[in-house]
This record gives structure tokens, sequence and C-alpha cells, in this order.
């Protein structure tokens, strides 16, 4: 605009007045700026010429032969008998510093992929920050200022002008507040995620170490015992070149007798570069300034002896299964929330003041706003995305069922390994020993001996070189193997979660006390004949069932005889669960209970009644505790059980401590771990108010059928058939994959409307009876007796 200064932060259209002369000036200074600088360098080089050499750090000490134990048994054996001018020994070296396992793995704090897990968990946890800050209250401000024209009148007009400033507070409600929640579960199982990939991250940084060290340490015996062996190498050579020469020798001979040599040589330079691979990575690993060391035999810890509590250790506590039972509770708290998240709403309260120019009084307002936005077809979208929620939720489940398998399988092949690398150490230091004596006898021999005795005994020192390879082979296979099965037990995980479960309830939230609502979806696809006939293994409802709690009173092994079955078959009985309590349990470890335990179960079969194992103690749903669980069942594996059946009630426990919530999601790890390692079917009691979503936050029985548990018995203690079959029928009509059976007390010390304790067994009977002719339908398992021994003490 002519007239008007620009501002100082726009770019001028002017042309630039900076003319050729003054670039020409410039260009000369620079250049003449330049030459003096090179001068004076020159001057200062001439004056002190040392400034050009560059300082050398002291050279490594060149390993010198070590005392280990197959170099001391060659340099024990008495000199051969050549009288030959000895070679000038070459100037002992300084011995490297000692370096053992555990100070390097003090330093692995700086491995490159915890640094990045780490940066990775910082990030996730920063996102997680940002999604609380961002839910909850909005607050929004306004303000303006204008200037108007208002119609008065027919043709009267007034101008004025107004200033305004106002506010709302927003707070989201319905489907906007559910997905609020939803970005926060989602950062959640984000970090989740992240610190079990440091998790990982550390054992896997901690495994590469150890494979490395093991390498180093390897390699450093190989190149020591092929050093020593070459120190003969050049005395050998002249003796049997004398040999040739005065035709005691063909030179066939010779040149296969050098490639011993050869062979020694080309061995060294192979485990010198792996040396030095091995240190490379070490230095990654640990950090970039580590010198070469002499390595001590890597101290590892040692691996419990029992399978199952290995197995046990991986199914609680294993990095990778914590993550996949996060990504599990990622799906059980978004798939509840989604049943509202179409419907977007929102409630507003806002207030504006306002003041016009021509007015002398302020003007203001109040107001309180309800938004509701949902799509056109609110129907089909909800169903789409619970549909999806359910998939996710299966998926999320397989994947954890599919990495529990990989890891067992892994750890067992390591725990075999061990066991079998073990008789190959043996084997490999009985072959040393051999060759050893084989040497001694040569050397005496080539003392005493006139002839061929320097071949005999050379080749007795190859075979000692190559064994003693071997053998320090077979060590570093049973280190690799000893490491990798450390890598699955439960000394390299971090055992905060056992540890906290015994002093307090522990929370699958990092955010705060509360559980984050991992709930199950309630709609479940329909049941396949698969399923059916896989849930057929356990008994239908042809007879009753009964809890047997006291198994001392069943005779034992073969005395058990038919009497004992007639009046099983005549009380209509035909499934036992079984219990054993704890010294029933020790006393299975031996041979003879074993053997009759196994009679009885035979017999059993041979009269048509099923043989379950009882298992209950509220203790196992905890983490801390589970393993023994674990470990019983794969003590019992061999025994011919028809299943397994879990009575685990989590209101046995202190739910004030630990939170109902906590207890059922570990209730559903535990019979989840159960079933993974249990060679029979398995079933599971409870009450059926865990699942009444109104009451609690998880669908219990969602979850049960996405893990095709094969029964599930209600303990439903009503004395009354058609109030049971209104409690059980419904649950039926939720869970139509689900087989369903229902538990009925007899115990005396519960009350009339809870147990038929005070009826005859007759009485019982034909209300069993008719309760099964309402529940009859193709995924009805029959009905149980709590308890076996009291229902045999009722009249008749």
């Amino acid at each position: 605009m002519p007239g008007k200064a620009e501002p100082s932060h726009m770019v001028s259209n002017r042309p630039c007045r900076f003319g050729w002369g003054r670039l020409r000036a410039f260009i000369g200074w620079t250049a003449a700026a330049l030459v003096a600088a090179a001068w004076l360098t020159f001057v200062c080089i001439a004056a002190d010429p040392s400034t050009l050499e560059a300082k050398q750090p002291d050279a490594p000490a060149v390993l010198s032969v070590p005392d280990a134990d197959a170099v001391q048994a060659l340099e024990a054996l008495p000199p051969q008998p050549l009288h030959f001018p000895a070679e000038p020994s070459p100037r002992p070296a300084a011995p490297l510093p000692v370096g053992t396992l555990a100070m390097l793995e003090a330093e692995m704090i700086a491995a490159p992929e915890v640094l990045i897990a780490a940066a990775d968990l910082d990030e996730k946890m920063s996102r997680l920050d940002h999604a609380q800050a961002r839910s909850g209250l909005e607050l929004q401000g306004r303000a303006g200022i204008g200037g108007y024209r208002e119609l008065t009148g027919d043709d009267a007009t007034r101008d004025y002008g107004e200033m305004i400033v106002g506010g709302l507070v927003r707070y989201p409600l319905f489907g906007s507040y559910e997905r609020q929640k939803i970005d926060i579960a989602k950062a959640e199982a984000r970090t989740w995620e992240s610190r079990h990939n440091l998790a990982m991250a550390r054992l896997n940084s901690l495994r590469a170490l150890r494979a490395q060290y093991i390498d180093y340490w390897g390699s450093t015996r190989k190149i020591e015992l092929s050093r020593t062996f070459l120190t003969k190498r050049k005395e050998v050579e002249r003796v049997i070149n004398h040999r040739t020469a005065t035709g005691r020798m063909l030179e066939a001979d010779r040149r296969e007798f050098m490639t011993a040599f050869a062979m020694a040589q080309r061995s060294l330079a192979r485990m010198q570069a792996v040396q030095a691979r091995s240190l490379r990575i070490i230095r990654r690993l640990t950090r970039p300034d580590l010198a070469p060391f002499s390595p001590e035999p890597p101290n590892l810890a040692k691996t419990c002896d029992d399978l199952s509590s290995l197995k046990a250790s991986v199914l609680d506590e294993h990095p990778d299964i914590q993550l996949y039972r996060s990504l599990v509770d990622e799906q059980l708290g978004v798939v509840e929330m989604t049943r509202i998240g179409n419907w977007k709403a929102f409630v507003d309260l806002g207030g504006y003041a306002s003041r016009e120019d021509t007015a002398s009084d302020n003007e203001y307002g109040l107001a309180l706003n309800l938004t509701v936005t949902l799509p056109a077809e609110i129907r089909r979208a909800n169903q789409a995305e619970r549909k999806a929620s359910l998939a996710a939720l299966r998926k999320a489940q397989l994947e954890l069922d599919l990495r529990s398998d990989q890891l067992l399988e892994d750890m067992e092949t390591a725990f075999w390994r061990v066991q079998s690398e073990k008789r190959g150490l043996a084997f490999a230091h009985q072959r040393l020993e051999a060759a050893l004596e084989l040497l001694r006898e040569k050397l005496l021999r080539s003392n005493r001996l006139p002839g061929d005795t320097l071949e005999q005994l050379e080749q007795a020192r190859y075979t000692y070189y190559r064994n003693a390879l071997d053998a320090v082979d077979a060590h570093m296979e049973a280190y690799r193997w000893q490491s990798e099965l450390l890598h699955h037990t439960a000394a390299a995980y971090d055992p905060d979660s056992s540890a906290a479960a015994e002093d307090g309830p522990v929370y699958d939230s990092i955010i705060n006390d509360n559980y984050l609502n991992p709930l199950w979806l309630q709609a479940m696809p329909e049941k396949t004949e698969e399923a059916e006939e896989a849930s057929a293994r356990i008994a239908g409802p042809s007879g009753y069932g009964a809890y047997l709690w006291k198994s001392r009173l069943l005779p034992p092994g073969r005395r058990a005889g038919d009497s004992f079955w007639r009046q099983l078959a005549s009380a209509g009985i035909d499934r036992l669960l079984v219990s054993f309590d704890g010294p029933q349990l020790e006393a299975l470890r031996h041979k003879k209970p074993r053997i009759d335990l196994n009679h009885f179960l035979t017999a059993a079969h041979e009269h048509k009644v099923k043989i379950e194992l009882l298992l209950g103690e509220p203790l196992w749903i905890l983490p801390a505790h589970r393993r023994d669980l674990l470990a019983i069942i794969q003590q019992l594996a061999d025994l011919p059980f028809d299943g397994l059946h879990l009575d685990l009630e989590p209101n046995q426990l202190d739910t004030d401590r630990y939170g109902e919530t906590f207890l059922l999601a570990q209730l559903l790890r535990t019979v989840q771990a159960a079933k993974l390692l249990s060679p029979w079917p398995v079933g599971l009691s409870i009450h059926p108010r865990y699942l009444d979503d109104e009451r609690t936050e998880i669908c219990l029985g969602c979850a049960l059928t996405n893990m095709e548990l094969d029964e599930l018995t209600l303990m439903i203690y009503v004395a009354r058939p058609k109030r049971v079959s209104q409690i059980a029928g419904a649950i039926q009509k939720r869970f139509p994959r689900l087989r369903i059976s229902v538990a009925q007390s007899v115990e005396p010390e519960l009350s009339a409307d809870e147990s038929y304790a005070g009826n005859s067994r007759s009485f019982f009977v034909r209300q069993m009876d008719a309760l099964s002719v309402e529940l009859a339908g193709p995924t009805f398992a029959g009905i149980l007796i709590q308890s076996y021994s009291d229902f045999m003490d009722m009249r008749p």
C-alpha cells in the first residue's frame, strides 16, 4: 500500500542492493584468511613434529598357554627322546584379565535391544497419560466483538457494537464415554505390551550374552589346545623330513602325517574368528570398551529336575504368557464397552455475558444442553461391532493357547536335551581319558623301543587333541542347553506377581488399583457338531454322579468287589468324582498305592462307572499357588481317570483383599492352564451367581465357552426342582455351547430349603428325575450329588 511501511517479517519484492563490488571484496577477504590459517598450521608442525604422531593404545597382551586340564595332561608328560636344538621360546606375554559371566551380566543394562524396549515403554506410558488426560470433562471458551445494524421498525434501524464472552463444560455420555474408556484400555494394553517386550528384551539379551560367552569360552579353550599341539610342529617336521630323505618314510606317508598339523592350524584360525565375533557381540550387549579377557567356565544356575514344576513355572510366569494374557484382558475390557459405543452423546453446561456499547447493563445467560448422535442403522452397527469384538477375543485366546503350547514344547525339549548332554559329556570325558592312556603308552614305548614309535606317538597326540576338542564341544553344548532351559524357568522371570499375591491383591491394571472392567462378550456362535462330540466325553444324564470327598472309604485295588458296584448301580450312580487328601497324594508317588488305584479304575470301567479326579482347593486360583495344582495333574497324568473336575470357589478366598473381578480373572487362567496340561476332559463346579452379568464384571460363561470347557457344573443348592430348572435353563439359553450339569445337595448341615438331607433317597431320586426332564437337551450333562457319603446315609 503506498505510503505505508512494510512489516519487518514480510519478504520484500524489491531487488537486492548487495552489488558485485561488495561480493568481490567479501571473496577476497575470505581467501586471505584461509591462506593465513594454512601458514600458521605449517609453522606449528615444523616446530614440533610430534604433533603428527597419534597416541597408540596399549597393545593387548598375547594369550599365554593356560593351565587347563587338557593342556596340563600334555605338559605333565616327560619329554620325547628327540635331541634336536630347541627353538627359542617367545617372550611370555602378560596374562589377560579374568572375566566371568556374572560380571558381564551385571553390565547388560546397556544392551541395544533393552534400551529400545525401554524407550518404547516410555513412549507408551506417555501415550497412556495422554489418553487419561483427554478423557472426562472438556472445557470450551469463546470471546467476540462485533458491530451490528438492527431493524427497529419499518424504516428505522440502529447501529451498535457488542462484546461477548462465554464458555461451557462438556461431559461425554453413553458411547462417547465408552469410547474414551476404550482408548484408555487400549493405551494401557499397549503399555503392558511394552512392559512385557522390555522383559523379553532383557531375557533375550541375557540368553544371547550367555550364548556368546559360551562360544567365547569354548573358542578360547580350543585356541589354547591348538597352540599347544602346534608347539611341536617344526621339531616333528624336521624329524620326518630326515626320515623321508633317508628312505625310512614314504613321501605319501610324510604328507599324510603333516595333515594333522594343517588341520590344527585350520581349527586355530576358525576358533580365532569365532572368538573375535563373540567378543564383538559381547561388547554390543555390555559395553563397547570391553577389553579381551580370559574367560572362566560359565557359572550357570542349576534348574529344578522336576519337569512338572518347570511346566508350571512357564505357564505361570513366562513374560510371553503374561503378554498374551494382557492381550486377552484388553479384549475383555473392549468387548463389553462396545455395547453402546455407537450412541455418541454429550451434556453441555454453558453460559455467556455480553454488553452493548449503547446499553448501560450487561446481558447474561446459562444453558444446559444434551446432544445425542447415532447412526440410522444402529442395530446393525451394534451387531457388527459386537461380532468383530468377539472374533478379536477368540483370536487372542487361541494365540494364548498356541503360545503356551510352543513354550511348553521348547521348555520340554531343552529339559531333555540337558539330560542328554549330561550323558554326552560323560562319554566325551571317557574318550578323553582313553586317549590320554594311549598317549602315555606311546610315550613310554618311544622312550624304550626303537622303530616307528615317533609316528605312533604323534598319532596318539593328535587323537588326544581331537578328543580334547570334542570334550570342549560337549561342554559347550551342555552349557548351551542349560542356558536355554534357564531361559524358560522361574529364576529368569520377574517374581513380583507371585510375591504380591502373598502380600495383597494383584491387579492387571498398571494405572491404579482398579481392574479396568475386563468384561466378556455375551453373545456366542452356535454350537457345532464337533464341539458336541468333544463334550460328550463327560458322562451324560443317563445316571447320577456324586462328589466323593472321603476317598478312603473306597475299597482299595482288587478288593472293590461286586457288592460295591451293585450298591452304586442300585443307587443310580454311574459317575464318581473322587478327591484325595495330601497324604494320599504323597502316597501315590509310590508304586503299590498307584497300582491299587489303577486296579480300582480298571474295575470301575468294567462295571461301566466313570471315575473322575476331583481337585478342590481355592488357593489354586491364585498365581502363587497355581503350580501346585498343575504339579498334581502331571503327577497323576498316566492314570486312566475319565476326567478332571475342579471345584474352585472364589468366595472361599478373601474377596475384600483380592476383589471378585481379580479372582474370577485368575480362576479363568487356572482353568486354562489345567486344561492345557490335563490328559483328561476338564469340568468346573461353580456357583451360578458368577454367571450373572448384572452382578459381576466378567461374562464367565462366555470365557469358559471360548476355552471349550468340557463341562460346567452349576452348584444350585435349592430344594425346589422348578426353581432349579429356571436358574439352570436360563444359563443354558445364554450359553448354548456349554455342556452344563447341576449339583444338588443332600448335606445335613444345610437348611431344608437348600438340601434334601431330611428326605428319603427315593424321594430325592423322584425329584431329580423330574429335574432331568425339565433340563433335558443335547447340552445337559446330568445331575451331581453333593455328596456321596451323605447320600448313602439317607434313609431308603
